[in-house]
């Protein structure tokens, strides 16, 4: 038997749902008996990354230390808020925050793109992504 290793990379503004898609996506594969590790950006922040703010340099020096995407309309992210980033952004506590006074810049040709704003469940975007994971040749379809 071949083994296939693959990454499966969430971008996305704070608050997108990259956490929890990739929770399902994780317990999806688990279900299907795929090792899984998931590395989430605040523990890669705080663990690899320490000292490092929002500035455009320092969010590029942590996305090279660590290809699919969430989306959400920012008005639905500032909602949530579960951090309280938003409003610090806005507050100007934060600097360089992306979305708020640095753009953000969505990936050219991402191979799959849920929808966090509510228009999909967590569960149905992670059946898009193993579905994504299939047709790429990564997973082994159950059909």
């Amino acid at each position: 038997m071949t083994t296939v290793a693959c990454t499966i990379w969430f971008t996305g503004l704070s608050g997108s749902g990259k956490t929890t898609s990739s929770r399902c996506v994780a317990d999806l594969l688990r279900e299907r008996e795929q090792r899984v590790e998931v590395l989430e950006g605040d523990v890669i922040r705080k663990e690899l990354s320490t000292g490092l703010g929002f500035s455009r340099e320092d969010r590029d020096t942590n996305v090279r230390r660590i290809g699919f995407f969430c989306d959400a309309p920012l008005a639905i992210l500032e909602e949530r808020d579960p951090k309280g980033l938003y409003s610090r952004a806005r507050s100007g506590e934060i600097r360089n925050f992306t979305g708020i006074d640095d753009p953000y810049e969505s990936p050219l040709d991402p191979e799959v793109v849920v929808h966090s704003d509510g228009s999909e469940t967590p569960q149905e975007s992670a059946a898009k992504i193993l579905l994504a994971l299939e047709r790429l040749g990564y997973l082994t379809s159950l059909s």
